[in-house]
């Protein structure tokens, strides 16, 4: 670039290019005799170069002809290096457009106690529900293949049963049969995509890691894996994970009869995005059977300390609380809470959330497309 600015200047000003020359000869001056001579060499005319090195009767070439050889070969080989330089630069910052690669996924699948069900619960069997999701890319839903395996002791050393590795989807219901009536089966969750070096995930717990997510086979649920204090009250409900699982049967097929009047909470959604400053906004909302208050609990950690948060003590139906708050590629958990007028309270689930992780500047795409066209061309 600057060999370009002295030769477009000389053409302009003589003077000028007389000076830029002696300046770049001084500037060079401070490194070594040979790099001088390699410059002089490359931007000098072979006539020029000829003249100096007889003056200064060092014979280094037999020949007017062999100088100009050996320039013009100096000369291809740098022409060679910027070449494949800019083909570099190139390469990094047009290639993935030319040839686009695949997008790199996270698997992650939310694990609230209203995110993952075991239901139809009996004797010898049951049915496992819960849905991934593509955390890296603004937790898009990701179709997976899943397995799910069913162990007697909480240290997963003890295996009974393991389903057969389902096909893709993104909600995934997989029944696991011939158990043993009257024990405890500790769940394992193991889901993968389908990309060449497959990304996996495992959960084997509720929320943050210690309430073991387990099963006891008489129909019901053990006490401890009851997904709130309304589930005593109400067929549980697991519109949630998807529209194509509305109709599956109840955890628990006796309680069925559930009164007009008691408050109830269904259809909590969250939805979060990526905003400007690395800000996430997390909307989460649900509805009610009777009009009632807005109110939410959440927290970074399952049993660490949640905050409360009142949104609207209007009496509405339809619910929603908009979260500006929450830290980029974090986990959180929460409950969406409402009163009625009576003072009946209704209390969700916990649920799990994953916000988007923060994007990536100027430097970190650079090298992510670099790094991306090296797995292209890397031989297979």
């Amino acid at each position: 670039m600057v060999v370009n600015l002295i030769f477009i200047t000389g053409l302009k000003n003589p003077v000028l290019y007389k000076d830029m020359k002696r300046g770049l000869k001084k500037i060079l001056g401070y490194f070594p005799p040979f790099v001088l001579e390699f410059f002089e060499m490359v931007f000098a005319s072979a006539a020029e170069n000829h003249i100096k090195i007889s003056k200064s009767g060092q014979q280094k070439f037999h020949s007017y002809t062999q100088l100009k050889r050996h320039q013009k070969n100096i000369r291809r080989f740098i022409a060679l290096v910027f070449l494949i330089l800019f083909s570099l630069v190139l390469g990094i910052l047009v290639g993935p457009i030319l040839f686009p690669q695949p997008a790199e996924s996270e698997v992650y699948i939310p694990n609230g106690k209203g995110d993952i069900l075991v239901g139809n619960v009996s004797r010898n069997q049951a049915t496992v529900i819960f849905k991934t999701l593509d955390s890296a890319n603004g937790n898009m839903p990701l179709a997976t293949k899943s397995i799910v395996e069913f162990y007697a002791d909480q240290e997963y050393t003890d295996l009974i049963r393991r389903t057969n590795e389902n096909d893709y989807a993104v909600t995934h219901m997989i029944p696991v049969d011939s158990l043993q009536e009257g024990k405890i089966y500790y769940i394992k969750i193991i889901a993968k995509d389908a990309a060449i070096n497959p990304h996996s995930t495992t959960v084997t717990a509720w929320g943050d890691g210690n309430d073991k997510i387990k099963v006891f086979t008489t129909g019901e649920l053990i006490p401890s894996c009851a997904s709130s204090e309304n589930a005593k009250e109400k067929e549980p409900s697991i519109s949630n994970i998807s529209d194509d699982v509305k109709n599956i049967e109840t955890i628990n097929e006796n309680e069925t009869n559930v009164k007009s009047s008691a408050l109830l909470i269904e259809n909590v959604l969250n939805e979060n995005y990526l905003q400007p400053g690395k800000k996430v906004q997390s909307i989460i909302s649900w509805v009610t059977n009777i009009p009632s208050s807005t109110v939410i609990t959440y927290g970074e950690e399952r049993s660490g300390e949640k905050k409360q948060l009142t949104v609207s003590e209007e009496m509405v139906i339809k619910h929603a609380a908009i979260l500006t708050t929450l830290k980029t590629g974090r986990t959180y958990y929460f409950q969406v809470q409402s009163k009625d007028a009576n003072g009946n309270v209704a209390t969700s689930e916990e649920y799990s959330l994953r916000t988007p992780k923060a994007q990536e500047n100027v430097i970190e795409k650079i090298m992510s497309n670099f790094k991306g066209i090296l797995r292209q061309i890397k031989p297979r």
